[in-house]
C-alpha cells in the first residue's frame, strides 16, 4: 500500500511514458491531462449514477497527473503539500462534493491558462503553478474525505493498473478496457 505522497510519486514516475517528457511540452502534456482527468471525475460524479470503484479509478488518474506535472516542474508532492495556503483554502467553502468538483475544475483551468503562456511566451510561472497544484491536491483530498475514499487506495489501484498496462504494452490508447 502507498505510504506517502512521495512514495506514490516515485512509483507513478516509473509508469510515465509520454511524449516530450522532461521538456516544456511535458509540462503542457501533464497540465492538459490533469484538466482532462478532473473533467472525467466531474462527469462521472455529476452526470452518472456512479459506482464507487469508478470514482476511485478517476481519483487515481487525477493523482497521477498531479504527480507527473509536479515532476515536470521539479517538485515533489510532499513539498507541495507543505505549501498549501490555509487562508486561501479556508476562504472557499468546500463542504460538499459539488463545491469541491467545481473548485477542481476552476483551478485546473487556471493551470492550463498559465501553461498556454509557456507555448506563447516560452516561460512559465512555476510558483503560481506550484500553488495551484497544492490547491488541486486540497480539493482532491477533500473529495476523498467526502466520498469516504482512502486516497492511498486510489493511488495504489492506479499504480497497479498502470504497471499492468505497461507490462502488457497497452499503456497508450483510450478508455479503461486496455
Amino acid at each position: 500500500m502507498i505510504s506517502s505522497l512521495n512514495s506514490y510519486q516515485e512509483m507513478a514516475s516509473e509508469t510515465a511514458n509520454y511524449p516530450y517528457r522532461n521538456t516544456d511540452f511535458g509540462i503542457c502534456y501533464t497540465a492538459l491531462g490533469l484538466s482532462g482527468e478532473i473533467g472525467e471525475l466531474i462527469e462521472i460524479i455529476e452526470f452518472f449514477d456512479y459506482e464507487k470503484e469508478d470514482v476511485v479509478k478517476e481519483i487515481g488518474d487525477v493523482f497521477w497527473y498531479i504527480s507527473q506535472l509536479s515532476v515536470e516542474l521539479g517538485l515533489n508532492l510532499s513539498e507541495i503539500k507543505k505549501i498549501i495556503n490555509p487562508i486561501s483554502v479556508n476562504q472557499i467553502d468546500l463542504k460538499t462534493i459539488n463545491q469541491n468538483l467545481k473548485y477542481l475544475g476552476f483551478v485546473s483551468g487556471k493551470i492550463c491558462d498559465k501553461t498556454k503562456k509557456l507555448i506563447r511566451d516560452g516561460s512559465i510561472d512555476k510558483i503560481y503553478i506550484k500553488n495551484k497544484i497544492a490547491e488541486v491536491l486540497v480539493g482532491l483530498l477533500n473529495c476523498c474525505l467526502l466520498l469516504d475514499i482512502d486516497w492511498r487506495e486510489a493511488c495504489q489501484k492506479n499504480i497497479d493498473k498502470l504497471k499492468s498496462r505497461l507490462e502488457r504494452g497497452v499503456l497508450h490508447g483510450d478508455g479503461g478496457n486496455r
